[in-house]
């Protein structure tokens, strides 16, 4: 789907503004759950029994999400790709290359000692997601490049290139596709998080569509690092996103779990984009119900917050404005949430019992609590009591 622009005359029709919501600040949701591919989650296309999986309800928040996992290669299941596409959202996969140098170091000589060989690697991936449909890739390098520092330097070089070959090989076939680059390796070739844009990884910036900064930010109140990303990246600082990651796995950072949004707020006033990395804490995060019932409103508060949605507070869109869809009329959703207690066709039960696909879930409304008449008491929710398609329908 192709989202409306802030300019477009549907645009205040779809989606009001919350006066501390910022209209341009992008966002990157990076999915990192249990290694990924579940087969109670989203291995499968056409989806599981399971009606409490994770699944991706606030696309409207979001610009582009990552499927992450510790693979070298990692691509969205389908599922996440068809949601993601019907939402206006990109998909992107994961190349990552972590451990130890002597685990990886016949990769490395691979991938970046032959020029001819490492063009090859990029077109490659490019066929990849030509094939499975999705839209790029989060490149994750995370370890030293070599022994030798002056080996170091040149693959270093090596990569920079690479990311740039990468990029233009995607972007061949699909002209929206996007290479981001995560902060990890700095001029030098070696492994060292910067936590913001600067000279250091200014050079794989500069081959990719974006960076995503590594989360322990700079004080004060750790919004130092936005600032001094945005003076680095000029023009471009909206492709910086400032990321927090909202497991809190160091115990330094201030700005993850409950308190993610707060690095939305840091970054929409330094002028970056926000990106989150493994959202599903609301899932299987601190405090969650082992058996999930709690999860969506978990995940309403991760992205709302709990003032409701006209009012946001306390989550990630009390300072990121909601993306316009559609562009074009006419419209139609189902109000598909991705699970349900029975999956329906025409208004008629088509097949019993619960079930989850992260592919399932349509446009979905997101202005709950705004009243489309002046007068009278009135409730709005999504409901999976029954449906026409799908499982849900709204009441």
């Amino acid at each position: 789907a192709v989202r409306a622009g802030a300019d477009h005359p549907l645009a205040d029709l779809w989606v009001p503004r919350a006066a501390s919501q910022n209209p341009t600040t992008g966002v990157v949701a990076m999915h990192d759950m249990g290694s990924g591919y579940k087969a109670d989650q989203d291995r499968f296309p056409g989806g599981t029994r399971n009606a409490r999986l994770y699944r991706f309800t606030h696309w409207q928040y979001v610009d582009a999400f990552v499927y992450f996992a510790h693979d070298r290669v990692s691509f969205p299941p389908p599922g996440w790709t068809d949601s993601a596409h019907r939402n206006g959202v990109l998909s992107l996969g994961t190349f990552d290359i972590e451990g130890k140098l002597a685990e990886v170091e016949d990769e490395l000589r691979l991938l970046l000692d032959d020029p001819a060989r490492r063009r090859r690697y990029a077109e490659k991936l490019a066929a990849v997601a030509r094939g499975y449909g999705f839209d790029g890739y989060l490149v994750n390098i995370e370890t030293t490049l070599a022994a030798a520092p002056a080996k170091r330097v040149q693959r270093a070089r090596s990569l920079a290139a690479f990311v740039g070959e990468l990029r233009a090989a995607l972007r061949r076939d699909n002209p929206t596709a996007r290479v981001i680059w995560y902060d990890s390796i700095i001029r030098p070739g070696a492994l060292a998080y910067q936590n913001e844009l600067n000279a250091k990884n200014l050079p794989f910036f500069r081959a990719a569509d974006g960076i995503t900064v590594n989360y322990d930010w700079s004080p004060p109140l750790h919004d130092g690092s936005p600032r001094t990303s945005a003076r680095g990246a000029g023009a471009r600082k909206l492709a910086v996103y400032s990321a927090v990651d909202a497991f809190c796995r160091d115990s330094a950072r201030l700005y993850c779990g409950w308190n993610s949004y707060l690095g939305a707020r840091a970054a929409g006033r330094a002028g970056t984009s926000f990106g989150v990395f493994a959202p599903a804490w609301s899932y299987e995060g601190d405090g969650a119900a082992p058996d999930r019932a709690d999860f969506p409103e978990r995940d309403r508060r991760f992205w709302v917050g709990t003032a409701g949605e006209r009012r946001p507070a306390s989550g990630v869109a009390e300072f990121v404005a909601a993306r316009p869809i559609p562009s074009t009329l006419p419209f139609r959703t189902h109000f598909d949430q991705g699970m349900g207690q029975a999956r329906y066709r025409d208004g008629k039960v088509a097949t019993p019992g619960r079930w989850g696909d992260v592919g399932a879930v349509d446009v979905l409304p997101t202005w709950l609590d705004t009243a489309l008449s002046g007068s009278g008491r009135y409730a709005a929710e999504l409901t999976t009591k029954e449906a026409f398609q799908g499982g849900s329908s709204f009441r």
